[in-house]
């Protein structure tokens, strides 16, 4: 609907938490179009001890708010 709307280019693709289910994000991948997905608070905390463990590089300081 969206490149019909507006034309086909480039784009990154982003999605709230209430779109997450698997179809939208694995039809994007068919594509291999980037995306951006949120994660609802309660699969972070599944997922968190695995980030945590890989190296990040934090590339400004002042990027990063919290709530």
């Amino acid at each position: 609907m969206v490149e019909r709307k507006y034309g086909k280019v480039r784009r990154i693709w982003a999605f709230d938490r209430g779109i997450t289910g698997e179809d939208n994000p694995a039809a994007i991948r068919k594509r291999d179009e980037p995306y951006l997905v949120g994660t609802p608070r309660s699969q972070m905390k599944r997922l968190e001890a695995g980030l945590l463990r890989d190296d990040w590089t934090a590339v400004r300081s002042d990027e990063v708010k919290s709530q």
